[in-house]
């Protein structure tokens, strides 16, 4: 009996060994979610097909000495969006607007973030299926915080977010992930979940429940993330892995995902942003080792409209199909903002950006498929 008992346990292991890995392959191969370290990503990806291009943010700062971070607010409204939905002025964009060089209000194509920051960032068309964060090989950003999309091992809260990474990847049952760079990571939570089961603990969340609540301090919304992130950053510089940092805070879109957006929450996110984006901005300033921070949305908060006001709930996106120009739903869909602050006073090297020029202007809309491809709708006048 022990034996056959031995016996099942090494089967049902091997099986969800099986399960893990070919999901994980799966999206190598069909969602091209590859870096350009991977070997699959040389037969797969084609780095001319996702170059940027030249007039786009991506190159100019390729092509200048310049050190950037990119500050992604993950679904956050615009200005005209803000106001909309709380008849108030948002402390967040009073502050950027304020002390900024350049900001532009405008609109992507796709809103979704794998497709839309390709497109704003490197002026990528979405039907290339060119994906955030590494873009083809493209790309190659120093990723400051590890999200439930995005991670590496030098990115802040690896440990716990690693494991949150695995259970939203079924509890969301999303296409759009992007790709973790596991590593090591990978094989150790995939071990520990495997000890998990031959203990016959099947209640997975409940196991791992103290690490998942422990990513509430990766969160921009906390003011007190802005040392490490400052030194997280510093780290990079010093090993010189790239001139890109980007730092991709997902909790405002999480929270409307889940069911929980509503008027006072959008104001707490606008403060808390405010207060710790400011102070994080003081820090590098005094850290003088980031030429440029540009704090972006990827889109709009996509929230239902019902009679020109704005509910609480998302909207499906899957049924719509048309589009009207400068309507209030394209800016709650597709509007995004972007502000550019110089942090580094009377730099003699400081070169206009010119955000107008760079940001693509493509006068179409796509939503996707299930298999995460952009598809045209109709944009009429």
């Amino acid at each position: 009996m022990k034996k056959i008992s031995i016996q099942v346990s090494t089967f049902l292991t091997l099986f969800l060994s099986f399960i893990v890995s070919s999901r994980y392959f799966q999206k190598l191969i069909f969602d091209k979610e590859l870096t350009d370290y991977s070997i699959f990503s040389k037969l797969i990806s084609s780095e001319a097909t996702c170059k940027p291009e030249d007039s786009s943010i991506i190159e100019f700062y390729k092509n200048s000495d310049k050190k950037v971070l990119f500050i992604i607010l993950d679904g956050f409204p615009n200005e005209l969006v803000y106001k909309k939905i709380t008849n108030k002025e948002s402390k967040l964009h009073n502050y950027l607007s304020y002390n900024s060089d350049e900001y532009v209000n405008t609109k992507t194509v796709v809103p979704y973030t794998y497709l839309s920051l390709p497109y704003l960032l490197g002026n990528i068309n979405p039907e290339r299926n060119c994906r955030f964060p590494f873009i083809g090989g493209n790309f190659k950003p120093n990723i400051i915080f590890n999200t439930d999309t995005t991670g590496a091992n030098n990115s802040l809260c690896s440990s716990d977010i690693y494991t949150t990474n695995f259970f939203k990847s079924f509890k969301r049952n999303s296409n759009n992930r992007f790709l973790y760079i596991y590593n090591k990571s990978k094989v150790e939570l995939i071990q520990e979940i495997l000890k998990v089961i031959s203990r016959g603990k099947i209640s997975f969340l409940s196991e791992y429940g103290q690490i998942v609540n422990s990513k509430e301090k990766c969160l921009l919304t906390n003011e007190s993330i802005n040392d490490p992130i400052t030194q997280q950053i510093s780290n990079s510089i010093k090993k010189q892995s790239s001139n890109f940092h980007v730092l991709h805070e997902i909790e405002y879109h999480h929270m409307i995902e889940d069911g929980k957006h509503s008027k006072k929450n959008l104001e707490k996110f606008d403060r808390e942003y405010f207060i710790s984006i400011k102070s994080l901005i003081l820090k590098l300033k005094k850290m003088k080792e980031i030429d440029h921070v540009l704090v972006l949305s990827d889109h709009g908060p996509r929230l239902d409209i019902q009679s020109n006001n704005f509910s609480d709930n998302k909207i499906n996106l899957d049924n719509l199909n048309v589009i009207n120009k400068n309507s209030l739903e394209d800016e709650n869909i597709y509007g995004i903002f972007i502000y550019k602050l110089n942090l580094v006073e009377g730099d003699l090297r400081e070169e206009s950006l010119n955000l107008k020029n760079l940001l693509p202007s493509l006068d179409k809309r796509f939503k996707i498929d299930k298999f995460g491809t952009a598809i045209e709708m109709d944009y009429k006048s």
